[in-house]
C-alpha cells in the first residue's frame, strides 16, 4: 500500500508519498496548479492492460412504459483497444445494475450494436448501469449510464395553490392544478390521481381522495393563521404536499391585548410576508444575549449575502 500526499504550504501545493514508517515524504509533483487544493484522490485499484477492449460506446438505458419493473439498454461493442488499436477479440460484457452483475453477453462482436432487457428488476426505484468490456489480456474500461428511476412512481407537487376565504363567515376556497410530473421522474399512474386536503396549524385533515383541484372548508370556528396543505396521492403512494398561502380566519380578538410570542400558539397569531420574495424577511428569535425572550427581528446579517431589493418586509397581527 502507498500513502499519498496531496499537500498545500504557504510554499505552494505539491504531490508526494508518505513512508509510512518514517513518516518522510517524498514529492512526485509540485505544483498541483495555480493556487490549488486539493481535497481527494482516486487511485486505481489496478491497472489495465492497453490491449483490453475501451469502453462500450453510446450507451442508453431508459425504464420500461407504463411503470413495468424493466430497463432497456442499448449500446455499441468497442471496436478499440485502451490503447487504441483494432480490437482483434471481445470475449464477454458484463452488465452490472447498482454494482451487482446482473448478465453478461458472451462472444460480443466488436463495433456491433446490442440491446438487453433487465426484466429482474424486483421493485421500484433508482437504478445505474455499468458495463465492462473483457478480452483475454483482462477488463476494459468502464461506462455508467445516468441515474434513472424504474416502476411506478407517486405524483409530484400540485401547481398554483391557493387558499382564499369570503367575507362574511369563516368559510375558506383551496383550489390548486394538478401535477405535471412525478416525484421521481418515473411513470406515474395520472388516471388513479386524487387528493387529502389538510388544515393547519392543527394538521386537521378535512378532505380525502378528492377527485376535483378544489375544496371548501365550512369548519372553522376559532381564530387562527390558517393554511392547507393539499396531498396528490396514486394508489402507488403519496406524493409531496404543498402548502397554500396563509389567512387569519376566525372571530377578532378583544382588547386590550399582549403578545410576547413565548408559545407557538401565539406566534401562529402573527403572519410574515416576504413581499419582495428575496429570501430576506422577518423572523421570530429568542435567548438573545442569554435571556429567554422571544421576538420578531430583521437582521440581514444573519445571511450569507448581502440583500439586493430594496426592504419590503411585512408582519400582520391577527384581526383585533
Amino acid at each position: 500500500h502507498t500513502l499519498y500526499w496531496a499537500g498545500f504550504t504557504e510554499e505552494g501545493s505539491f504531490l508526494a508519498t508518505v513512508d509510512v514508517e518514517t513518516g518522510e515524504a517524498t514529492r512526485m509533483a509540485t505544483p498541483l496548479g495555480a493556487n490549488a487544493e486539493i481535497l481527494a484522490l482516486h487511485v486505481p485499484t489496478a491497472t489495465q492492460s492497453p490491449d483490453a477492449p475501451a469502453a462500450v460506446e453510446n450507451l442508453t438505458a431508459v425504464a420500461g412504459e407504463h411503470g413495468t419493473l424493466t430497463a432497456n439498454l442499448s449500446w455499441t461493442n468497442p471496436s478499440r483497444t485502451i490503447a487504441g488499436e483494432v480490437l482483434t477479440n471481445l470475449t464477454r460484457i458484463d452488465i452490472y445494475r447498482n454494482e451487482e452483475i446482473v448478465h453478461t453477453v458472451e462472444n460480443p462482436v466488436a463495433g456491433e450494436t446490442a440491446q438487453w432487457t433487465d426484466n429482474t428488476i424486483e421493485e421500484s426505484g433508482y437504478v445505474v448501469y455499468k458495463l465492462i468490456p473483457s478480452n483475454e489480456t483482462g477488463a476494459g474500461r468502464a461506462v455508467k449510464s445516468d441515474l434513472f428511476f424504474v416502476g411506478r412512481d407517486v405524483p409530484g407537487q400540485v401547481g398554483d395553490p391557493v387558499m382564499t376565504k369570503e367575507e362574511e363567515g369563516y368559510t375558506t376556497h383551496i383550489n390548486w392544478s394538478a401535477p405535471v410530473s412525478s416525484v421521481n421522474g418515473g411513470w406515474w399512474d395520472a388516471d388513479g390521481l386524487t387528493y387529502d386536503v389538510i388544515r393547519h396549524p392543527e394538521n386537521r385533515t378535512i378532505a380525502e381522495n378528492l377527485l376535483a383541484t378544489t375544496c371548501t372548508d365550512e369548519t372553522i370556528t376559532g381564530l387562527n393563521a390558517y393554511y392547507y396543505e393539499i396531498v396528490p396521492k396514486t394508489p402507488d403512494g403519496q406524493g409531496i404536499g404543498t402548502l397554500t398561502n396563509k389567512m387569519f380566519v376566525g372571530p377578532s380578538r378583544t382588547l386590550p391585548y399582549f403578545c410576547n410570542f413565548s408559545t407557538e400558539e401565539a406566534r401562529n397569531m402573527w403572519i410574515i410576508d416576504d413581499a419582495n420574495h428575496d429570501g430576506y424577511t422577518w423572523t421570530f428569535g429568542h435567548n438573545y444575549k442569554g435571556t429567554t425572550d422571544w421576538f420578531l427581528e430583521y437582521n440581514i446579517f444573519n445571511y450569507d449575502v448581502q440583500p439586493t431589493l430594496a426592504a419590503d418586509e411585512w408582519f400582520f397581527s391577527a384581526p383585533l
